[in-house]
């Protein structure tokens, strides 16, 4: 478990000053670094964004991804395979803005997360060894390969 600081470097909030939680930190923790000490009503932000799941969809503490919706209207939450939320409703709060980071294709899992997900603060993240690719989501234009099988073949060199 860690917390660190620093810019936003990929996707729509590039640029932000952003407090990064990787592994299950507890709200009180991620507050106590969020919020200016003599604020702690949560008036004063020292972040634009906090970004849970950071170093790899690490592990994620859910109610401090709730409570942290209640003091900043930016909650970025990088989703794996194995940091899947225990219900689809706190990633469907206006102001969590989640992550699908895919690293090995699985069309059923991406068709599961994306079915429940769909809108317009999901973003999907390919990564490689050294490279990430960041989109939104609505930007993915996807068809089924039956669609495509049920074109007429018009014209074919032998």
């Amino acid at each position: 478990m860690r917390l660190f600081e620093g810019y936003e470097a990929e996707g729509r909030f590039r640029g932000v000053k952003t407090l990064f939680v990787s592994g299950d930190v507890p709200f009180e923790k991620i507050r106590n670094h969020a919020v200016v000490p003599e604020n702690l009503a949560a008036t004063c932000i020292r972040y634009g964004q906090i970004y849970f799941g950071a170093d790899g969809c690490s592990a994620i503490d859910w109610d401090s991804v709730y409570k942290c919706t209640k003091i900043l209207p930016i909650v970025s939450v990088e989703l794996g395979q194995n940091n899947l939320p225990p219900s689809w409703e706190i990633l469907l709060h206006s102001y969590v803005h989640p992550i699908i980071n895919i690293q090995k294709f699985d069309e059923h899992a991406l068709m599961k997360v994306t079915d429940a997900l769909w809108g317009p603060n999901v973003q999907v993240k390919f990564s490689t060894e050294n490279r990430n690719w960041l989109a939104p989501l609505p930007a993915f234009l996807q068809n089924r390969k039956s669609d495509i099988e049920k074109d007429k073949e018009l014209w074919r060199l032998e």
